[in-house]
């Protein structure tokens, strides 16, 4: 690896293996569901595995930059997949209707840039955010 960046998040995981392991016992309620919504959208079942990273599969997660839920969707991100956020409701939170709005998510993405690199970048970073370096 000759990236100090991913070498340091690897750095960070390696040196905290119980972390992974609880995100891994925490995983096991929604995996499945996760594997056969995404399998459904025919996409890669290994996308499974992105909201250990996004959340630690905690499904009210919430991100100083007001992501929210297993797959730290923002709210205009949300908004856009039909995801309801309101006073009374933020389906954000709840697993396997923001794990099919992650899908719907996930194949716009893919389409967009035909690259599941661009298309992790651009789900992490936002659309915009990568469209403009990609200008650069």
């Amino acid at each position: 690896m000759n990236n100090p960046e991913i070498e340091f998040w690897v750095g960070k995981y390696l040196k905290k293996p119980n972390d992974i392991k609880t995100f891994l016992d925490r995983s096991e309620e929604y995996l499945e569901q996760i594997r056969k919504i995404l399998k459904e959208e025919g996409l890669p079942e290994e996308l499974a595995f992105l909201p250990m990273i996004e959340s630690g599969f905690i499904p009210d997660a919430k991100s100083s930059k007001y992501a929210v839920g297993l797959w730290q969707f923002l709210p205009n991100t949300a908004k856009s997949v039909d995801l309801q956020i309101s006073y009374l409701i933020d389906e954000r939170k709840n697993p396997y209707t923001a794990s099919r709005a992650a899908a719907k998510y996930l194949k716009y993405l893919y389409y967009k840039f035909n690259d599941w690199d661009l298309t992790l970048a651009a789900y992490n970073f936002g659309e915009g955010n990568l469209r403009k370096i990609i200008r650069e």
